[in-house]
């Protein structure tokens, strides 16, 4: 997350961003799985439950539970377009973000799977709950990840 967040906020000169970053900095809280063969054990990518040191006012990092922490933010429903970046790798916690992230997502938001060629997770989420709801316009990918822009939501 560190080194999208750094990227990100070096390349967007506006102070009007707020940049929310959720995360519980000690690694994936269950194996990682693909087809029933481990990708990454429990625990892979810990940072030691501290976030990255990035000195940026923009950035607010939510240390915890995503899921919750989520939920428990109020996010604004601005005229603004939002970017949410995916990166939960398991598709778990990804389909809950994205199921709190639905009622205010608008045409305009960018949205950015690390891991959306990853079948059994992040790409069962966009095929089953972002795609059934939303027409989306392809920005860009790479042979691992996927950038979306919301056109419209389905009625």
């Amino acid at each position: 997350m560190g080194f999208a967040t750094d990227f990100w906020l070096r390349n967007l000169d506006s102070r009007k961003v707020e940049w929310h970053g959720y995360d519980t900095f000690t690694g994936l809280p269950t194996t990682w799985s693909r087809a029933e063969r481990e990708v990454k054990e429990l625990g892979a990518f810990s940072a030691e439950g501290k976030p990255p040191a990035i000195d940026d006012s923009r950035v607010t990092w939510h240390v915890g539970d995503a899921v919750a922490s989520l939920a428990a933010t109020v996010l604004p429903d601005s005229k603004r377009p939002k970017f949410v970046i995916f990166d939960m790798d398991l598709g778990a916690p990804t389909r809950l973000c994205l199921e709190q992230l639905v009622p205010i997502l608008a045409p305009g938001d960018i949205l950015y799977f690390d891991e959306a060629f990853d079948a059994w997770n992040e790409r069962l989420v966009i095929d089953e709950l972002l795609l059934p709801n939303f027409a989306v316009r392809n920005l860009g990918s790479t042979a691992t990840a996927l950038a979306v822009q919301v056109e419209r939501r389905k009625s």
